[in-house]
C-alpha cells in the first residue's frame, strides 16, 4: 500500500480529515485531527490497516488517483482545467491541491486526468498533429455530438461511446498559456474474456469489453488539431469525424510540421542568461538524450 503511506503522510490533516468525511468511510480507531502531522499519518494508518477489504480498496484507488496530480506534470493539469487558481494557491501541498479538486470538482478533476494523459504523449508514437483552420468555435450541441458518436461507432464497431470536451490551458515555451478545447474519448472494444476468482473461490473465466481512451485538442489561435491515440491507422479518421462534425470543415490532411533545432550552440561553452529574482546561480547541461521521431527504437546519449 505504498501509494497510500504517501498519500496519508502527505496530505495535511485537515484535508484528510475531510476526505474522510466526504467518503463516509469510518475509521474503526479515533483520529485526533488536531495532534502533530506525523502523530495524525500513524494513527490514520494504522486505522487504514484495520478496515474491510471493500473499504481499503476505495482508499487505494483514491489515493492512487490522487498522488498522480500531485507531481508537477499533474499540478499543472490541475491549473489548466480550473477557473480561479487562487483556491488552488492556497493549499499547503501538491497532495494537498490534488485533493481538494477531487474532493470538490470530480468533474475538473477527471478533465485534469484526460490532460496529463493528452500531454504527456504529446510528440511520441501516440500522437499526430495536423493543420486546420484557426478562430473556429467547436460545435457542443446535441445533433453535431451524436453524428460524431455515430462515426465513431460505425469507425470501431463500438457499441457505447463517451465524449468530454472542455476548454483548458497549455504552457508554451514562450511562457504564455495557450487556450485550448480537448476532447476526451472513451470507446468500448470488442468482447474478451479474462480469469477471475468467483465468491466460492474458483478460478473462472468472466467476459468484459475493455474501454479505450483517446483524446484530440484544438487551438483556436493557430487551428492545430492534435491527436492521441494508440491506434496510427486511426488517428486520422477521428480528426477526420471531428473537423466534419464539430468544427464545420472539411479536412485536409496536413500534418504540422516538426519543429528542427540547430545543436551546434552546444559545441562550445556558453552562458545562460537568467534573471535575479529567478534565484538561479549558475546552470549547467550534463546529459541530453535525443531520438528520432519517426523511430522510437534509436537513441543518442550525450554526455
Amino acid at each position: 500500500m505504498a501509494s497510500v503511506t504517501s498519500f496519508i503522510r502527505n496530505v495535511p490533516a485537515s484535508s484528510l480529515q475531510a476526505y474522510f468525511h466526504h467518503t463516509g468511510i469510518e475509521l474503526p480507531t479515533e483520529v485526533d485531527w488536531e495532534a502533530p502531522e506525523p502523530e495524525v499519518a500513524r494513527v490514520t494508518l494504522r486505522a487504514v490497516d484495520e478496515l474491510d477489504d471493500e473499504a481499503r480498496a476505495r482508499i487505494v484507488n483514491d489515493a492512487e488517483r490522487v498522488s498522480a496530480l500531485a507531481d508537477d506534470a499533474g499540478q499543472t493539469a490541475l491549473y489548466s482545467v480550473i477557473d480561479d487558481r487562487t483556491v488552488l494557491d492556497d493549499l499547503a501541498n501538491g497532495h494537498a491541491r490534488s485533493l481538494w479538486m477531487f474532493l470538490n470538482e470530480p468533474v475538473r478533476f477527471r478533465h485534469a486526468e484526460e490532460v496529463r494523459y493528452t500531454d504527456e504523449r504529446r510528440r511520441g508514437r501516440s500522437w499526430d498533429g495536423f493543420i486546420g483552420e484557426p478562430n473556429l468555435d467547436l460545435r457542443r450541441d446535441e445533433a453535431s455530438i451524436d453524428a460524431f458518436k455515430t462515426a465513431l461507432r460505425e469507425r470501431f464497431a463500438s457499441n457505447n461511446i463517451h465524449i468530454d470536451i472542455f476548454g483548458r490551458h497549455r504552457p508554451t515555451f514562450d511562457g504564455e498559456d495557450c487556450e485550448l478545447v480537448q476532447i476526451a474519448i472513451y470507446r468500448e472494444g470488442l468482447l474478451d474474456d479474462f480469469l477471475a476468482f468467483d465468491d466460492a473461490g474458483t478460478l473462472v473465466r468472466r467476459a468484459r469489453r475493455p474501454v479505450f481512451e483517446a483524446a484530440m485538442t484544438y487551438e483556436p489561435a493557430t487551428g492545430v488539431i492534435e491527436v492521441v491515440a494508440n491506434d496510427r491507422e486511426s488517428r486520422e479518421e477521428m480528426v477526420r469525424f471531428m473537423a466534419r462534425d464539430l468544427l464545420g470543415i472539411e479536412f485536409q490532411s496536413e500534418k504540422v510540421p516538426f519543429r528542427t533545432y540547430d545543436l551546434a550552440v552546444l559545441l562550445h561553452p556558453f552562458d545562460f542568461p537568467t534573471d535575479p529574482e529567478d534565484g538561479i546561480e549558475s546552470v549547467e547541461v550534463k546529459q541530453l538524450r535525443l531520438m528520432p521521431i519517426d523511430n522510437v527504437g534509436e537513441r543518442v546519449t550525450l554526455e
